[in-house]
């Protein structure tokens, strides 16, 4: 439904946050259709918004092109993608060297967001949160154990408020508890995002709507129109030509005919 100058500021977007897809055309494409899906699965977000988010978690993982579809997909099964950015954009390179998968590092966020921390609040928890127990027991490094493992782990340590605090520090204190709290919170929220495939199921929903299809019936006549103007334009150069010529002789051919 989107026309094609929004289009093309789509893949600009995309190109400017991703500036080593410039070389990869295929690659540029999938990167720019899966964030063009987000924002129509949101619907309340804008497209830089979209670009933003999905650009900003492929690059804190590392991600190739490939994975567009899965991140997106993660994302848009999420409350609130604006606010998962701003907290991806804080914790997402510490999830990855955690080795804690996309879907895992949603699903905290979602705990936290349900318990009132959000945005860059909380990322910069979970940054701290990761670092602490990466640098912490083998038996609560995600790195070594896996993430639910590692929560397991820590939660049967049984730490009271003075414990938490000691370990995860004062700034750390609230998002260490809240995780604690609700582990099992964190799998359901990770199970609702893996695998799925809401950014589509939601993008077609919002798109089967009145004004979506107005928009798509505008974007075929102007295709139309364009392709009309292309196919005259030859004929319309030889006519218009021609016209400026009688125009050019014509002052002269009536003083002939004056005279």
């Amino acid at each position: 439904r989107q026309s094609a100058a929004e289009i093309l500021d789509a893949f600009m977007l995309v190109g400017s946050a991703k500036p080593e897809l410039l070389g990869d055309k295929e690659a540029l494409k999938a990167v720019t259709e899966e964030a063009m899906r987000l924002q129509a699965a949101a619907k309340d977000i804008t497209l830089n918004e979209a670009v933003d988010s999905l650009t900003l978690s492929l690059n804190q993982y590392g991600a190739a092109a490939d994975q567009a579809g899965r991140f997106t997909n993660v994302l848009a099964g999420s409350a609130n993608i604006a606010s998962q950015a701003k907290a991806i954009r804080n914790a997402g390179t510490a999830a990855a060297s955690a080795n804690v998968p996309i879907e895992q590092t949603v699903a905290l966020i979602e705990t936290l967001a349900y318990r009132g921390i959000k945005d860059e609040v909380a990322g910069t928890g979970l940054k701290k949160f990761f670092l602490i127990l990466q640098t912490g027991a083998d038996e609560t490094n995600p790195k070594i154990v896996g993430l639910d493992k590692a929560l397991e782990n820590l939660k049967n340590k049984n730490m009271d408020a003075g414990a938490i605090k000691k370990m995860f520090g004062e700034e750390g204190y609230n998002t260490a508890s809240v995780i604690l709290q609700n582990t099992e919170m964190v799998k359901d929220f990770t199970a609702a995002v893996t695998g799925t495939n809401v950014a589509y199921e939601q993008a077609a929903i919002n798109s089967d709507t009145a004004q979506a299809k107005l928009e798509q019936a505008r974007n075929k006549m102007k295709l139309a129109a364009i392709d009309l103007g292309e196919k005259l334009n030859p004929a319309l150069t030889v006519s218009t030509n021609m016209l400026t010529n009688v125009i050019k002789y014509l002052p002269g051919l009536i003083d002939w005919c004056n005279k």
